[in-house]
């Protein structure tokens, strides 16, 4: 007679997954808010955590109701649980990098079983507001002007500041757009204008992220209809 043996199956244990998400920057002297998350794909029954700091970057300002510091435990009330959230603030003291991490990290499932936990940290990068200034974009030139399909005389160039532009008697309204160098420079006087007969004195601003501003100027002559 054959004998079979069967190999005892191994299961992977389930898991719970702690993960700090929040800001990327915060800035020296204000506040920093971080959210902990303690998630897993089976139904949760109770957790706990705390995090893990530089107290000379730093400083707790907020924890949420009933921590003992950063630490807090809480248990699932029904059986859809799979994720909790709390939220954390602290004032930025100093300028550097620093990373904030789960700890004391612990979970069961709804059914009491024990969940492997994996931690997820937080880098951020903490600056004074001078700092971040230092790092603004100064560039305020436009890379392009357009008025309809209406060429500009000279053509366009960044360096050039005033341009010209003839139309027909019959063309009331022209759109006027323009397209900047700097994706984090910021354009005012596009969109449609409304011409008289004439010369028409159109001005569009490109103002840099660190504040200095480009003036460009369009004048769109309307030609008269009995000149």
């Amino acid at each position: 007679a054959s004998t079979f043996f069967l190999a005892p199956s191994i299961a992977n244990a389930a898991s719970a997954t702690f993960t700090v998400s929040g800001p990327s920057q915060g800035v020296v002297g204000n506040q920093l808010t971080l959210t902990v998350t303690v998630s897993s794909s089976t139904s949760l029954g109770g957790w706990e955590l705390a995090l893990q700091y530089d107290k000379s970057y730093l400083q707790l300002s907020s924890a949420p109701e009933g921590a003992n510091g950063t630490h807090v435990a809480g248990n699932a009330t029904s059986s859809g649980t799979k994720s909790k959230s709390y939220t954390y603030k602290f004032k930025v003291l100093k300028s550097g990098t620093t990373t904030i991490s789960p700890t004391s990290t612990d979970a069961y499932g709804w059914d009491e079983t024990p969940l492997s936990p994996s931690n997820v940290s937080k880098k951020v990068t903490l600056k004074t507001q001078a700092e971040i200034e230092a790092s603004y974009s100064s560039n305020a030139y436009l890379k392009s002007i357009t008025v309809g399909e209406y060429p500009l005389t000279p053509e366009f160039n960044k360096e050039t500041k005033e341009h010209e532009v003839e139309v027909e008697n019959d063309v009331e309204t022209v759109t006027i757009s323009a397209l900047k160098e700097d994706a984090n420079a910021s354009i005012s006087g596009t969109g449609d204008k409304t011409l008289i007969e004439g010369n028409n004195k159109f001005e569009i601003v490109c103002t840099a992220q660190k504040g200095n501003s480009i003036t460009y100027v369009v004048n769109v002559t309307r030609k008269e209809l009995n000149p």
